[in-house]
């Protein structure tokens, strides 16, 4: 005869392989967390690099001028993307402008060639290079 514990363990299952799959699965997340935590570390302590728009002057049909200040560490190189749209705020100028950051903050003033008359400029995705 059988005892009651094995009597159920042969009935229902044993149910020490449902606990293997919670720890194996609290693990994976445990791992997934840590990482996301490590990811989030080195973007806090990465140099940043922000932009304002001060504004900008429409030269031409095929031209515009953007002027903005830029921040970051001193003596760091910046890449910053400028654009120019036209008045339904469709891209028709772009251009990368590297600058060094010599004073807080650095002011820029940069031409670009438009595709037709732009209406307004901006600054996008500014980051450190060095």
């Amino acid at each position: 005869m059988t005892s009651t514990d094995q009597y159920l363990r042969d009935r229902y299952g044993s149910p020490e392989g449902k606990n293997r799959l919670l720890w194996l699965g609290g693990a994976i997340a445990g791992l997934l967390i840590a990482i996301w935590l490590i990811s989030q570390a080195v973007a806090i302590t990465s140099p940043q690099a922000h932009s304002d728009v001060l504004g900008s002057t429409v030269n031409s049909d095929s031209s515009i001028t953007v002027r903005y200040n830029v921040t970051s560490d001193l003596d760091a190189t910046v890449r910053c993307t400028v654009r120019a749209f036209n008045e339904n705020s469709i891209e028709v100028g772009v251009n990368e402008v590297e600058t060094t950051i010599e004073t807080q903050p650095t002011t820029v003033e940069v031409e670009l060639m438009t595709t037709q008359r732009a209406a307004r400029g901006d600054v996008t995705d500014c980051i450190v290079l060095k």
